[in-house]
């Protein structure tokens, strides 16, 4: 029974996981995606109105992606937590 436990978690790991990896990606996507609409002058940086908007928008978007990235890391520390126990119950019932 404790197996079974813990194939589920190590499936639920795997899916934090990939959420996980694919908020860092889009992350970093994005961060890449300003820099280089600034360096080739589409951000016009002359123009107040046009930064703020960006300016805003960017820090709305990092902002929600670091707090699942806080909540996603806080998941898969409590998963391992969880798949430890189970091992540890699994050996010595062995």
């Amino acid at each position: 029974m404790d197996s079974i436990k813990k194939n589920i978690l190590d499936l639920h790991y795997n899916t934090y996981l990939q959420y996980f990896n694919t908020i860092v990606i889009i992350l970093c996507t994005y961060i890449i995606g300003i820099i280089i609409a600034g360096l080739t002058k589409q951000i016009d940086i002359h123009n107040a109105s046009q930064v703020l908007a960006v300016t805003t928008i960017s820090v709305l978007v990092i902002l929600s992606f670091l707090i699942m990235l806080l909540y996603l890391q806080k998941k898969l520390q409590r998963i391992i937590k969880d798949i430890n126990s189970l091992s540890q119950s699994i050996k010595t019932c062995s």
